[in-house]
């Protein structure tokens, strides 16, 4: 099988391999290909083929300038993007460090109130029991001191009372002995009597 005069395939991609577009590049592979395929090329149809090449060609740079400069400014605005976000992160970063340095200077100043107020509540307290305990032990003594003396008064009363049983039951056998030897003697001298007259 014969090889093909013209590869249009293998110009094409060589085409677009060099840089140039699908369009520009399909577009000189047909010239191209019109005009071997047409016969012998004239002057002007090679000066009209080496035009369209310089004007793909100065198009494709000016294509590319504009890609380079449109690459440029889309850089230069990330990169101010990317600063401009960089700064507000920054700045958010500072802005939650103190915030949290805030928080935390509140929560220290309440703990340490808390402390404060918990420590002036137990220091009442240990007044308050303290108070507490010496005015039980106040009670107390003077309930002791309640019941010994009742106790005290008790016991002279028990002592008072046993005295004057003592004297009562004393009196009382003193009387009895009495009355008994009143008795026995009158007895003795009414027996006498009776025994001495009848000699």
């Amino acid at each position: 099988m014969a090889e093909p005069l013209f590869d249009t395939h293998s110009e094409f991609q060589r085409f677009r391999d060099a840089g140039f577009q699908t369009k520009q590049a399909d577009a000189i592979v047909h010239s191209l290909h019109a005009v071997l395929m047409g016969g012998v090329a004239t002057k002007a149809d090679i000066e009209q083929l080496r035009a369209d090449i310089e004007r793909l060609e100065s198009a494709h740079t000016v294509n590319l300038e504009r890609l380079e400069a449109a690459q440029k400014v889309d850089f230069e605005r990330l990169e101010a993007v990317d600063k401009s976000n960089f700064e507000q992160l920054r700045a958010d970063i500072e802005r939650l460090e103190s915030a949290h340095t805030v928080n935390l200077e509140r929560l220290e100043a309440a703990q340490k109130v808390d402390f404060e107020r918990l420590e002036a509540v137990d220091k009442s307290n240990f007044e308050q029991l303290r108070a507490d305990i010496e005015r039980l032990a106040v009670a107390h003594k003077v309930d002791f001191e309640r019941l010994e003396s009742a106790h005290t008064v008790n016991l002279e009363r028990l002592e008072a009372r046993m005295k004057a049983l003592i004297a009562q039951n004393t009196a009382t056998h003193l009387k009895w002995l009495i009355g008994t030897a009143i008795t026995l003697t009158s007895a003795i001298i009414g027996y006498l009597h009776y025994f001495g007259g009848g000699g």
